[in-house]
């Protein structure tokens, strides 16, 4: 694969100095990005008003505090987590002849993933149907894994994105290659 070729939405592929390939998975462009900040600012904001004016009421009891972690602490939570989303949550995979590396970035730090070429089995790829709680129409989910094998058990290592059919085809294609290895299907009842 080179960075020509098309990539799904929210991802992006390109040749470090070395020549290995390096992917990336961050919703940092797009519709997503201007709802999701709209969402998180209006969530803090509102979130930090709530709060203000509960506290400027005067006393407050044992309830009002359980009253204002539960919902203005909820809703401040989801608005934190919804701008984290698109400023700063990313992961990057690292594919070079002896190791895929995956760096997670979030609020709560960096966290490395590195898997040895040697210690890939097999690439799997899951088919997740709708379920009776999705919305109509919903095409249902693929998660593309990598199966490592440590000798006494094997390790299932999901790879993060969309979950849609066009990014786990491309995605699981890539993987493979690199691995050498090909992809299995299966399906979640």
């Amino acid at each position: 694969m080179t960075p020509k070729d098309s990539c799904p939405q929210f991802w992006s592929l390109r040749l470090d100095s070395s020549g290995n390939t390096v992917l990336n998975y961050a919703i940092h462009s797009g519709k997503a990005l201007w709802l999701l900040t709209l969402l998180g600012t209006l969530c803090i904001i509102g979130s930090g008003w709530s709060i203000y004016a509960l506290l400027a009421e005067g006393e407050i009891t044992i309830f009002g505090i359980i009253f204002i972690l539960l919902i203005p602490g909820a809703i401040l939570l989801f608005g934190a987590h919804c701008l984290a989303t698109v400023f700063v949550n990313r992961v990057q995979y690292q594919l070079s002849p002896h190791q895929l590396k995956i760096l997670e970035y979030s609020l709560l730090g960096p966290k490395t993933t590195v898997i040895a070429h040697s210690a890939v089995s097999s690439i799997e790829q899951y088919y997740f149907p709708p379920s009776s709680s999705t919305p109509a129409g919903s095409a249902g989910s693929w998660t593309t894994f990598v199966i490592t094998n440590h000798g006494d058990r094997l390790e299932n290592i999901s790879l993060v994105g969309m979950r849609s059919k066009q990014e786990a085809k491309w995605l699981g294609a890539l993987i493979a290659k690199w691995a050498n290895k090909p992809i299995s299907y299966s399906k979640e009842n």
